[in-house]
């Protein structure tokens, strides 16, 4: 809005309107209210609410989150620098740009970093359907000519980087080698809300100028592809351009979206850890649900193929590693790239040694983490993704009843999309995190999801626990918690009390009666808010999670 869009948002409360009205409803049934005088307050009250459901974007309204990564720098002791970095679904790459940077210059020696996607919540499901991105499908359709939308998901992962010469003399597991990310804005007018063109182009090239060769040396691109035409068409058009002089069929690409969803801040996490496993395993991903190929994968002169199974991946050259690109969009005309090579003993050794009194150094991949839709750690990640596994489901029960957000005809706050992908089942181990139990019941889920994690990735690698106090921790994150909703829904409940008084009120319900019902009301309608306590801030605060993770981990 400061930058003199008009945008609007719905109020936080317009998601619980229903919760209050059978509150309200229970409370006027209590007090003996005739069931035709019930049925018109809670019209009049519901309408109230809808009436003044609508905000002003301002930046009060935006939450700061460098509060959670300060979470995971505690529960490891890590005490390195450690910030939040938010680029929507390009996050992920970004921040791996800038710990990157970072350990080039020798500001610190090892980086942990993750990204991860909010939980779903009827607020994320209206606002992508207002935004016409989700599909009334059952799977998203990246690369198809009669693909509808995408589907949301659920995810966090966690990559512990290093130097490539430091990692090698430290005997590490090497899991891939990242030579270049870059990061371009599209810059002109209107690229705020349209799909980047230029900044793709931009960012390969700033990528490729780090890493030391071209994209002709690149065999297999995985896609930010959703499924979304505007976004779907803006990428293969500009990665046309990337990849133009390539033989017809030449690379490969492919997109996770169709088996776990839209990510959010994760977005490119399971493209990452798929590439990861894809050079290891020396195999090339298949793409499912193309059932019409579109037209930038079927011209003459277009460089793309699409597999149906997974292939060998052949060596491309005697001496040369396989090497793999990821793309990543996001709105505002944000745009990344990331080269990725399978680690090769020889070839690196001397790449390393080279490197060593040049301004660029390779980075090391030493151990990894996630959670993903269906999954419950980084070995079902990966089974689920090399088998193909569908994860993407109705909205859980008991995450939140979505038939009362659903209209397939796309009501007001009401999505006309039901299924998505979700974490689920997860245990958190909240003593071996260090917290006690009066903190653990005010974590948002998002910081369980990231500190279980972050734990994993660490376990991965004895690299931190070697230089703790040179270990720095980023992480890709988007607003979205629902610690914070209830706080804030806490907050407005006087704006709710006041729409509910008024309709009982103009109906001539006498003052006590009035009073008593309100107060009954909102015992009703807080009973499932969690208390607001010392430790409530910290629970859902970006950066706490990060400093938790830092100050918990001991070698």
């Amino acid at each position: 809005s400061e930058m003199g869009y008009d945008f609007k948002i719905l109020h936080p409360y317009i998601w619980h309107t229903s919760d209050l009205i059978k509150a309200a409803g229970e409370s006027l049934d209590a007090a003996g209210i005739a069931p035709d005088v019930r049925a018109g307050l809670l019209q009049a009250a519901e309408r109230g609410m809808l009436e003044c459901s609508r905000r002003d974007v301002t930046r009060g309204a935006v939450s700061g989150m460098s509060i959670t990564l300060g979470r995971a720098c505690s529960l490891f002791d890590l005490k390195g620098p450690h910030y939040v970095v938010t680029s929507d679904g390009a996050s992920l790459l970004a921040a791996i740009e800038q710990a990157a940077r970072g350990l080039l210059l020798g500001d610190y020696d090892v980086a942990l970093v993750g990204g991860i996607s909010p939980y779903l919540s009827p607020a994320s499901f209206v606002a992508f359907d207002r935004l016409g991105m989700l599909t009334g499908e059952a799977h998203p359709r990246p690369f198809d000519a009669g693909a509808t939308g995408t589907l949301l998901g659920e995810g966090v992962g966690f990559v512990a980087l290093r130097r490539l010469d430091h990692a090698i003399a430290a005997g590490d597991r090497i899991h891939g080698v990242m030579r270049g990310v870059g990061g371009a804005n599209e810059g002109r007018p209107g690229a705020l809300i349209g799909a980047p063109r230029v900044a793709q182009a931009l960012a390969a090239a700033r990528a490729y100028a780090q890493a030391g060769y071209g994209p002709e040396d690149v065999q297999y691109l995985e896609c930010h592809a959703t499924g979304v035409e505007s976004l779907d068409c803006a990428e293969l058009t500009a990665m046309a351009q990337v990849f133009q002089g390539r033989a017809q069929g030449r690379l490969t690409v492919a997109s996770t979206k169709d088996m776990v969803g839209y990510l959010h801040a994760a977005a490119a996490l399971p493209g990452l850890l798929r590439t990861i496993t894809a050079l290891q395993r020396r195999t090339l991903p298949a793409q499912r649900h193309v059932r019409r190929p579109r037209t930038e994968l079927v011209g003459a002169d277009s460089p793309f193929q699409l597999l149906a199974e997974l292939t060998p991946w052949p060596t491309p050259r005697p001496g040369q590693p396989r090497r793999a690109a990821i793309n990543a969009l996001a709105m505002a005309g944000q745009a990344y790239h990331m080269t990725l090579e399978e680690y090769v003993p020889e070839l690196h050794a001397r790449v390393a040694q080279e490197a060593r009194s040049a301004r660029r150094s390779p980075v090391a991949v030493v151990a990894h983490g996630a959670l993903t839709p269906g999954s419950a750690g980084s070995a079902e990640v990966f089974a689920n993704l090399l088998a193909k596994t569908d994860q993407l489901v109705r909205v859980p029960p008991e995450r939140f009843d979505i038939d009362r957000y659903f209209d397939p005809d796309g009501g007001p706050a009401t999505s006309y999309c039901y299924l998505g992908g979700f974490v689920r089942g997860l245990h958190f181990d909240a003593p071996a995190s260090r917290i006690p139990p009066t903190v653990a019941a005010q974590l948002d889920r998002t910081h369980v999801y990231a500190l279980t994690v972050a734990a994993e990735a660490m376990r991965g690698t004895t690299a931190a626990a070697q230089v703790r106090d040179r270990t720095a921790v980023f992480m890709a994150d988007m607003p979205g918690r629902q610690r914070e909703r209830e706080v804030e829904l806490r907050v407005v409940y006087a704006t709710m009390d006041e729409i509910l008084r008024a309709a009982l009120r103009d109906s001539g319900m006498a003052a006590p009666l009035v009073d008593l019902v309100s107060r009954q009301t909102e015992q009703r309608f807080k009973r499932t808010l969690s208390p607001l306590t010392p430790h409530t801030l910290p629970g859902y605060g970006a950066s706490t999670q990060a400093a938790r993770a830092a100050s918990g981990f001991r070698p």
